[in-house]
């Protein structure tokens, strides 16, 4: 039977402790009947004794390890590539992973040790295609101490950075899972600065050194995407509404047509100014019908709580946690800014059931890479993230079957 020894028990303290939330013990909970105390150190103290002790089982708790901070408050950074991965050589690799991992992944997690980033682990899930990779590189954290005269200084302490790294090979994506940690200053001598793009680099450059040379892609097809969604998550989904605007349009169209045919002949309007007065009256008509007879969602379904939109320069948010922009003027003002420019940003809520889930999806200034991020510190499942991403392939499948045919 395998345990961990004192140091690596140190080890794992030192890590989690920074990391870790209190639903992350909910797996313990549900395979081992874990039971969690007050306070958040007394259960992880708790825990690494069992697992020490061997009352949890090192295999559950390695297991757990690898793939635990894929939960959590994290960003997701998406990025593309376009030359496919051989999956024979990703399962040598796999075999032969010792070559990369040479010391035990809880020895590696030193803090006064580990000097570079280092590979923790690495599968692969054949099912979904997916390899995953696992890292630890060391960081600096600053911490301000009060000095004589009400003096405060800056400190770095020395931490250590997890990120898990996910390869779609069905969808050409690659998918970076970090950790927004307070006051992280550099990552493997990379300054975080204002945003992570560079240590997002440096950890894609580490996967290289492991799997092999790929090309990266922009992932410009997201601004389509998120304009499909944008129309799916304010949309009404509501028949009656159609069949009632269906049955009235061309009579509102032969009525504006009647209205501007005069000033079409006086060069004061023209057809762009009709369609736009068409499109605007169907608009607000459909809007006044949602007010009144409401809005039908599935079982499960994409809304969405937040719009940006850089070129009309507008955002449209809803703070409160479970409503979403579909109805009344809010909801034209969605569809007129997602018309004018692309949409830079979405808030998007997954409602199923009785459970609501929200996830920020924003686009980069070059369009190298999207971002999913949760609503503030928000414990969020690697399902959430992932299904969202899912969601978002599905879009840009359907958006070019459409352009091929």
């Amino acid at each position: 039977m395998q345990n961990i020894n004192e140091q690596q028990k140190n080890n794992l303290y030192s890590l989690l402790e920074r990391y870790i939330q209190k639903k992350h013990f909910s797996f313990f909970a549900d395979n081992c009947g874990f039971k969690s105390k007050p306070r958040l150190s007394d259960t992880l103290e708790d825990l690494l004794c069992k697992v020490s002790s061997g009352d949890i089982e090192y295999s559950k708790f390695f297991e757990w390890f690898i793939s635990f901070f894929l939960d959590g408050n994290n960003y997701y950074f998406v990025k593309g590539y376009n030359n496919e991965l051989n999956i024979d050589l990703i399962k040598n690799i796999i075999d032969t992973k010792e070559v990369f991992i040479q010391d035990h992944i809880f020895d590696i997690i030193n803090v006064d040790t580990l000097d570079s980033t280092k590979l923790l682990d690495i599968s692969l899930d054949e099912h979904k295609k997916q390899v995953h990779m696992f890292f630890a590189s060391p960081c600096e954290i600053s911490r301000k101490i009060d000095l004589a005269g009400g003096i405060r200084q800056e400190m770095l302490d020395k931490g250590i950075f997890l990120s898990n790294i996910v390869i779609d090979l069905d969808n050409n994506i690659l998918i970076v899972s970090l950790n927004p940690t307070t006051n992280l200053k550099t990552v493997d001598g990379i300054n975080k600065e204002k945003s992570f793009e560079a240590i997002v680099n440096l950890l894609v450059e580490n996967v290289r050194t492991v799997i092999g040379s790929f090309h990266e892609t922009r992932v410009s097809w997201i601004l389509e995407v998120l304009y499909e969604l944008s129309i799916e998550g304010t949309g009404h989904n509501n028949p009656q509404i159609n069949d009632l605007l269906a049955k009235h349009q061309n009579l509102l169209f032969r009525a504006i047509d009647k209205f501007y045919t005069k000033r079409l002949g006086m060069g004061i309007a023209d057809n762009n100014l009709i369609n736009y007065a068409q499109e605007q009256l169907i608009n607000t008509i459909e809007n006044t019908l949602i007010d009144k007879f409401g809005v039908i969602l599935p079982s499960k379904c994409y809304r969405v709580f937040s719009q940006q939109s850089d070129t009309a320069n507008s955002t449209v948010d809803i703070r409160s946690e479970y409503s979403t922009l579909d109805v009344g003027r809010i909801g034209q003002l969605v569809k007129s800014s997602s018309k004018f420019g692309d949409i830079s940003a979405l808030g998007i809520r997954i409602i199923e059931g009785n459970s609501s889930e929200g996830l920020f999806v924003k686009v980069s200034d070059n369009n190298d890479y999207f971002l999913l991020s949760p609503k503030g510190t928000r414990f969020v499942q690697k399902e959430v993230y992932f299904d969202v991403i899912n969601k978002i392939i599905s879009i840009k499948r359907k958006v070019q079957l459409a352009k091929e045919s």
